[in-house]
């Protein structure tokens, strides 16, 4: 009888210690399970050389020339002049890589460069170029180990000269498709010899002299004035897929852009694979959720199990929160993270929470089957909608929708995307995690 009591005693300890570890011992289950999350690559310096492209139109000074009476530009950022040279400065002190410039077909090293950004001497074409540009920077970028930085505020123009000629101001435009197909040849040229794109949107106030509309001011624009603050330029980073995401993850883009359109994304060998743990709160019915079966018996002790003292369990909607370590998104990862999940076997999901893991409620315990393995994929829209920073009629709409807006950009970026098939549809899978529900 004494033997009796004595077994029922250390029973009653035995499920009271289990019981204790599962509710205070962390709430931790599941830590033996893998989630792939994006991966930080090693870098072996893959950037050797940078060549920076200034756009030297007339139109470009204006970022840079605060000179004049007008009060408002007196105290003027030139942010132009100083996210480049903290761009360049980056690629030199964090790369050690060469850098170069080039205006006008004329050859500057770093300094030279940004002493002709400082006095205005380096700007003295006509029209942005876009096309031709590019065509340069697909020159430069050879390899795996040169980049080219394009400098522009990214104007699609034939010229005034151009207007004049054909006699029509709206000549730009009547042939913005002309102007679109011009650029999309070029990024088909970069694509076909495997070059990536990241353009890199900045604004900067603006000394307005050289400001000038699709019509090239021969139709004034009476919102000239107000436009001049928030203007936008753009750098264009065209290389390959290893150098631009160097850079990236290296923090050579200087922070304080408002925008970033790219080709890059991410591809299964961009993953890598973490543990994860999962808990429940205090007040949850604890049950069992955890890792697919083992294939060698002798990791059955790793499968995940947890007691239950709840009497509503089967009708209760249950809490699980995953953690795993952190991890950083590349910078051309738009932040909109949509989950895909079973509907039948998830009532919600949240988003990543510090990209570090998410919360899911599940469906209620008696709903569930008794086995099911549930895959869980995070992914984010590598078509990025271009809308708020483009804009095809800067003389006849008000200056609120012009301000921060760049003329004929949205053929820019449409060229982009045709030439590279990115379609609204396509996703970058950022986050991948697999787990079981067991009832037992």
């Amino acid at each position: 009888m004494k033997n009796k009591v004595l077994y029922i005693v250390l029973a009653v300890i035995a499920a009271a210690a289990l019981i204790t570890i599962f509710r205070n011992g962390g709430g931790e289950y599941g830590s033996k399970a893998e989630v792939s999350v994006p991966a930080t690559h090693s870098s072996n310096n893959v950037v050797k050389a940078v060549t920076l492209l200034i756009d030297n139109s007339g139109s470009m000074r204006g970022y840079t020339d605060f000179s004049g009476n007008k009060p408002q530009f007196k105290h003027s950022k030139k942010a132009l002049l100083s996210i480049t040279g903290d761009l360049m400065a980056n690629c030199n002190n964090i790369l050690q890589a060469n850098s170069s410039a080039i205006c006008s077909g004329k050859s500057y090293t770093l300094e030279q460069a940004l002493t002709s950004l400082s006095d205005y001497s380096a700007f003295s074409g006509p029209i942005t170029e876009v096309d031709k540009l590019i065509a340069v920077a697909a020159d430069k970028a050879v390899g795996d180990s040169s980049v080219s930085v394009l400098v522009s505020d990214m104007i699609l123009s034939y010229g005034k000269t151009t207007l004049l000629t054909k006699k029509d101001n709206f000549y730009n435009a009547h042939a913005l498709s002309d102007l679109k197909t011009n650029v999309r040849n070029r990024f088909q040229q970069l694509k076909n010899a495997g070059k990536e794109v990241l353009i890199v949107k900045y604004q900067s106030d603006f000394n307005g002299n050289y400001y000038y509309n699709h019509t090239e001011n021969i139709v004034p624009n009476v919102y000239k004035d107000s436009l001049m603050a928030d203007r936008p330029f753009y750098f264009m980073i065209v290389g390959s897929k290893a150098a631009l995401n160097e850079m990236c993850e290296r923090n050579c883009i200087p922070a304080g852009y408002t925008d970033i359109f790219t080709t890059l994304s991410l591809a299964e060998n961009d993953l890598k694979t973490e543990s994860y743990s999962v808990s429940q709160p205090e007040e949850q019915p604890q049950w069992i959720l955890g890792n697919p079966k083992p294939k060698d018996e002798s990791k059955a002790a790793d499968r995940i199990f947890s007691v239950s003292m709840s009497r509503n369990i089967k009708t209760t909607q249950s809490q699980f929160t995953f953690t795993f370590a952190p991890f950083a998104l590349p910078i051309y990862i738009n932040q909109n993270i949509t989950p895909t999940f079973d509907e039948t076997i998830l009532s919600s999901v949240s988003p990543l929470i510090g990209n570090a893991g998410f919360t899911l409620t599940t469906q209620p315990y008696s709903q569930l089957p008794k086995e099911k393995e549930v895959e869980i994929i995070f992914t984010s829209p590598r078509y990025k909608e271009f809308a708020t920073s483009s804009i095809d009629d800067d003389i006849n709409i008000n200056a609120e929708n012009l301000q921060g807006r760049t003329w004929g950009f949205n053929a820019v970026i449409e060229a982009l995307y045709e030439a590279y098939n990115i379609t609204d549809s396509d996703v970058n899978r950022i986050v991948d995690l697999k787990f079981n529900v067991l009832k037992k």
